[in-house]
């Protein structure tokens, strides 16, 4: 496995940026610097060959370990171009009494209409809008759809935060609070299953698989992030059918853990899910253009 780098972690996580010499030059993901920035303008700086950056705006600094800390990643489950492997210590879920039920009540009650007919036009109905307590709020300057993430335990940890569809520059996800470790959604579907699983990408992908019936987990970081106790999780299970994005990062993102699921367990029965062009990209679109669970299962290699 190739060492990854700082143009690679920011391709994985889908963070959009543009190159100048020897820089990449992307939004702030710390702050609201950019919240009126238009064009490529742009004030967080990346060494493209160390990693190390700095906001010209808000000052702060650091490099490809505390960017995948700040992004809920743990540096130990990569190996960094530059950096010789690091352990790190999870940390114990998120931080205590930042996100209470009050304030997932607070947002779900704040979802608009628009926003509700959107999420439904996506595939994922009122009754799941409202068991998931999906919500709507302004979060680091910008407006966000609020995906509440909890332990296995239903306790709240802390918010998913998915781009408000009324706007397309920005990141497309964040965590709030920031520096959350990122989190097994869904996991519950697999205490008392030796039979199967999905692993999609994405809470909304994994929703509507729940709707079909089908156990489905994600991760709530993004395709490259399935960390080792996760996996330990699965050893149970006889089938596990990978469904992620069909775009580069996604086929990537499944062989990737494709190969670790095999090399942990080389008596699981892995299937990556093909997803047909013709039904778009993830798993929403794909039931949207009337893609049926049978289908799912036999687009797999």
């Amino acid at each position: 496995m190739q060492p990854i780098t700082i143009k690679d972690y920011l391709n994985e996580k889908h963070i959009k940026y543009h190159e100048h010499w020897k820089e990449l030059i992307t939004h702030c993901l710390f702050n609201d610097c950019d919240k009126d920035s238009k064009g490529n303008e742009a004030h967080l700086y990346f060494n493209a060959q160390t990693g190390q950056y700095q906001c010209k705006k808000c000052l702060t600094e650091g490099n490809i370990l505390t960017l995948m800390k700040h992004l809920g990643d743990n540096p130990g489950d990569y190996e960094i171009a530059g950096h010789e492997k690091v352990t790190f210590e999870p940390r114990a879920t998120a931080k205590k009494n930042t996100i209470e039920e009050k304030d997932v009540m607070k947002y779900h009650k704040a979802l608009p209409k628009e926003i509700r007919d959107y999420l439904i036009n996506r595939w994922i109905t009122e009754a799941i809008i409202n068991e998931k307590k999906l919500g709507y709020g302004t979060f680091y300057g910008q407006t966000w759809i609020t995906i509440p993430i909890r332990d296995r335990d239903g306790e709240i940890l802390f918010f998913k935060l998915r781009r408000s569809p009324e706007r397309e520059e920005g990141n497309k996800y964040m965590f709030y609070p920031s520096g959350n470790e990122a989190q097994l959604y869904g996991q519950n579907c697999l205490i008392d299953n030796d039979d199967y699983v999905f692993i999609c990408e994405g809470e909304f992908d994994q929703m509507i698989l729940e709707r079909e019936w089908l156990p489905a987990v994600t991760s709530t970081g993004w395709a490259g992030t399935f960390k080792s106790e996760w996996i330990e999780l699965l050893k149970d299970i006889k089938t596990v059918f990978i469904a992620f994005d069909n775009d580069e990062a996604g086929i990537l993102g499944a062989n990737k853990l494709a190969n670790t699921l095999n090399a942990r367990f080389p008596y699981l029965e892995i299937k990556i899910v093909k997803l047909p062009s013709e039904k778009g990209k993830d798993i929403s679109e794909y039931f949207l253009h009337g893609g049926t669970i049978d289908g799912l299962v036999s687009t797999y290699s």
